[in-house]
């Protein structure tokens, strides 16, 4: 589905409008106009009314587009009893795109780091796979930190909204090297929520509360998330891991799901696994075999 575009054109009659417009679909003007090759000619008066009527238009063939594109990006996943941390979980995700660490960015798209990414899986991979120890995992003291603390602020997410916090395990995806440890899901009028939370500095915990805004690097996270869990919403919950003598409440904010950015995370896990694949051939190629 392509959605509806405009463009104002030269050439009306005086005191009117005239725009060329694409993916016209099945878009009515209900009011005084003419439609000429592919072109809609009004009162000037009405130009405010059309472009309205347009906005809808689109805003409901977005809608219908979600729909299609969420049938279309839905996968089977399996999820693993594996807890998070253990030797096991660590080895569960070698070779996978995981919500913590992925190849995306703000669009789904490609980071500028995505080769150096792809080397580091297959090395891990080629190393585990022949017996060795994949590269040991850096947690850095704010990580740790922010993991002690989690549960206090699950705890303080309950208590402020009243929705009962399930915990997950590692789930990856059966067709597609993708899987993420979600924090946490409830459910909201029968349907599933993610629930993330993020330990942060005081002087970032402040900058979310002035901006009112969520930060940009968490979006690859959470939309891995609420793709894995074949969910729409997620719940941020933000604390701050630096205590000032006095308690500061959390904050929660409501993420949506971007199918746009969906698509593109599609595609980019699609060429992750060409390039895993083909990148691995090569190192297997360098395998000395004792002559016999």
């Amino acid at each position: 589905m392509d959605l509806i575009k405009i463009e104002k054109q030269i050439g009306a009659p005086r005191l009117h409008r005239k725009y060329l417009v694409e993916n016209i679909g099945d878009f009515v003007f209900e009011h005084d106009h003419i439609k000429e090759d592919g072109h809609i000619i009004f009162p000037s008066s009405l130009e405010d009314i059309f472009k309205q009527d347009v906005i809808d238009y689109r805003a409901n063939q977005k809608i219908e587009l979600s729909k299609i594109l969420r049938s279309e990006n839905s996968y089977s996943t399996s999820e693993n009893n594996y807890k998070q941390g253990t030797t096991e979980w660590l080895n569960k995700r070698i070779g996978i795109i995981t919500a913590s660490k992925t190849p995306f960015d703000i669009s789904g798209k490609k980071i500028p780091t995505y080769d150096a990414y792809v080397n580091e899986k297959v090395a891990d991979a080629f190393i585990f796979n022949n017996g060795g120890d994949a590269t040991e995992k850096y947690t850095s003291d704010a990580m740790a930190i922010g993991t002690e603390l989690e549960h206090y602020a699950i705890e303080r997410y309950e208590e402020v909204t009243g929705n009962i916090v399930d915990t997950r395990n590692l789930i990856i995806a059966d067709s597609l090297k993708i899987g993420a440890s979600p924090d946490g899901v409830t459910t909201i009028d029968g349907k599933l929520v993610n629930v993330e939370v993020k330990s942060v500095f005081l002087k970032s915990f402040l900058s979310e509360i002035v901006s009112g805004y969520i930060t940009k690097s968490y979006k690859a996270q959470l939309q891995t998330q609420m793709f894995i869990l074949d969910c729409d919403t997620t719940h941020l919950v933000i604390q701050t891991q630096q205590r000032s003598g006095q308690a500061l409440d959390i904050i929660i904010s409501e993420v949506e799901r971007d199918e746009e950015y969906v698509c593109n995370m599609i595609e980019t896990i699609e060429q992750y696994e060409k390039d895993f694949s083909d990148r691995y051939s090569l190192l297997d190629g360098k395998i000395i075999h004792e002559q016999l």
